[in-house]
């Protein structure tokens, strides 16, 4: 039987969940099947639902997990699973192979942005399991740009994952081999299966559903909505349990739908009902809502510090117990981390930051993209300006306006001779200033070149994968990066940054 749990926020679905496997005990086997980045919460929870027994009764999985456990069964655990980086190099391969074949993508870029968007849409496309098959079929009934697109699509796509299964070989991702395997593995026959916090399935998810309701005793899907509800934000809430439904009807499985709801009637609750619906007064207490405008970002932040502030000097919660929302946290981060310290608030901004915009990652990304795009201004000063590379900000600034005036580039930063050029441009006068200041570039050039050019001479001379690492590694020791990274971590920690503080010790 397929059992939909649904209702609005704090109706209680999760906690229904966690009471029917403590009833169920050992009566029966039990998997939660929650997203990968709730699955700790998850097992918290169902250890305290549970008691010191949980663990002889009742799992914690994702998709991901499950897969590791069906695969332990049916065997391929021990395969390789590529990361990003190696589906990236995959792609690439695979794109200089089909190049040749191609319209659109004949001369394609080599750009990490370019292959990472035909990452995605290959690993969407595998997601719904549109195969290549399909996508060039689909191709064929379009005419113009979009058909040269498509086909183009379709012929890498297919080159891509024969690569991902060469013989002897299945690199291919753990939700691909979980939804081949899944059934012959028996690993969910007979068990109670519970699916909470999930809003929609896709087509690979479908798959696997599909065999829970074959196999399992029973299965309990929560989501978070409302019956015949006409509010926007649960309309794709609505075509998940339609889905659903129909999903039970193909396999010949009934389904029982429970509608959960509450009798919140503070302030918040009222909010929570018809925020995004019919717009009702509210006649009881409000004083748990305020609302407020400011003229600026700054405003805004510095007037949610006082609030906390106050609430912190009353006693009535710690640090911990307080959020700091934003609909786009990019524009508020810098101002929070601001204000908060000046008010004396310590703050963690829960947020992912791309590692290679990092200082100490720009800095070996851009001297390695000086040297394959033959020294341009844009590389050159991308790992020049980190701070990282052995001169000060107005050492930087000073060479960047020479080498901006005269528009250097190419071989001319190598070149064993002075540059000559008066820094101040055509026409200026000669005098002992503008001489000591052309002295000075010379000097700052002189400390660039000399490990860039031993870099790309280490790099030249590389026949393998060892040879080109070492000369990168050997271009670290000549700027003292170790050094550099150590004494910024130390700054940022005396500076009660510590966030920041031990990023750059991971880095």
């Amino acid at each position: 039987m397929l059992t939909i749990l649904i209702g609005r926020a704090k109706t209680g679905k999760s906690d229904t969940i966690l009471r029917r496997m403590a009833e169920l005990g050992e009566s029966s086997q039990q998997i939660l099947l929650v997203p990968e980045h709730a699955s700790h919460q998850a097992e918290v929870d169902v250890c305290s639902a549970c008691g010191d027994t949980a663990s002889r009764h009742a799992e914690v999985l994702s998709f991901r997990r499950l897969g590791e456990r069906v695969l332990s069964i049916t065997g391929g655990i021990a395969d390789v699973t590529l990361d990003n980086g190696g589906k990236l190099l995959t792609l690439q391969r695979a794109l200089l192979e089909t190049a040749p074949q191609m319209i659109v993508y004949r001369k394609p870029s080599q750009k990490v942005g370019f292959l990472e968007q035909m990452l995605a849409l290959f690993d969407e496309l595998r997601s719904y399991e549109v195969t290549p098959e399909i996508l060039y079929q689909q191709a064929q009934d379009i005419d113009g740009a979009t058909h040269d697109k498509l086909t183009d699509l379709s012929l890498l796509y297919a080159a891509y994952e024969a690569r991902l299964r060469r013989p002897g070989l299945d690199a291919r991702d753990r939700m691909t081999k979980l939804c081949d395997h899944l059934e012959e593995s028996g690993y969910v026959r007979g068990k109670d299966i519970f699916i909470d916090g999930f809003t929609y399935f896709n087509a690979q998810e479908r798959r696997a559903l599909a065999v829970f309701l074959r196999q399992a005793r029973s299965v309990t899907v929560t989501l978070l909505g409302e019956v015949n509800s006409r509010e926007e934000i649960f309309e794709p809430t609505l075509k998940t349990m339609s889905m659903l439904e129909r999903l039970a009807a193909s396999e010949g499985k009934p389904v029982k739908l429970l509608s959960l709801t509450n009798n919140d009637s503070s302030a918040l609750g009222h909010l929570e009902r018809h925020f995004f619906g019919e717009n009702l007064p509210y006649e009881g207490d409000s004083t748990a809502i305020r609302l407020r405008e400011a003229a600026t970002v700054y405003s805004e932040v510095e007037q949610t510090a006082a609030d906390i502030r106050r609430l912190l000097a009353a006693g009535k919660c710690r640090c911990r117990d307080i959020t700091v929302a934003a609909r786009n946290m990019t524009e508020y981060a810098g101002t929070i981390e601001t204000v908060f310290e000046r008010y004396g608030i310590p703050v963690y901004l829960s947020r992912r930051s791309d590692i290679l915009e990092k200082p100490v990652l720009s800095l070996l990304t851009g001297v390695l993209s000086s040297i394959s795009n033959g020294y341009e201004y844009e590389d050159m000063f991308r790992w020049l300006k980190t701070g990282l590379a052995g001169l000060t900000a107005e050492e930087c600034d000073l060479l960047e306006n020479y080498v901006l005036k005269w528009d250097i580039h190419g071989q001319t930063w190598l070149r064993d001779e002075d540059w000559t050029e008066n820094p101040d441009g055509y026409g200026a006068p000669w005098n002992d200033q503008r001489q000591a200041v052309l002295t000075q570039v010379n000097q700052l050039r002189r400390r660039v070149r000399e490990p860039l050019e031993r870099l790309a001479a280490g790099l030249k001379a590389g026949e393998t994968a060892r040879d080109y690492v070492e000369a990168l590694y050997g271009f670290m020791e000549e700027l003292k990066l170790e050094t550099a990274l150590t004494e910024r971590m130390h700054a940022q920690a005396e500076a009660g940054r510590m966030q920041e503080a031990e990023e750059t010790a991971q880095l």
